[in-house]
């Protein structure tokens, strides 16, 4: 004797089919999120690298003034500014 039941195989398809039809929108929703969220990183890497490039250029010229200050021919005038007096020979260089 076979028993037939159509109705309960039917069942089961229909939750398979609304199972992978709930899969494919959490996915696709998980897609769209996942692309703003790149677009807006991509954006703010654009926007951190501008200030890298402002932040190198006043480094450089910061640079720049240091070594400028720092330079031989600038000593002298600092000296002269500051009234200081060039020894020759100083006394604690001698043994």
């Amino acid at each position: 004797m076979t028993f037939i039941q159509p109705k309960r195989n039917r069942g089961q398809r229909t939750l398979i089919l609304s199972l992978e039809v709930l899969l494919f929108l959490v996915l696709a929703i998980a897609i769209i999120f996942l692309y703003a969220r790149i677009v807006s990183l991509q954006h703010q890497i654009a926007v951190q690298e501008q200030l890298l490039g402002e932040t190198r250029a006043a480094n450089a010229d910061l640079k720049n003034n240091f070594y400028q200050k720092l330079d031989v021919s600038n000593l002298s005038e600092i000296i002269q500014e500051r009234g200081l007096i060039k020894i020759a020979n100083p006394d604690y260089l001698g043994v």
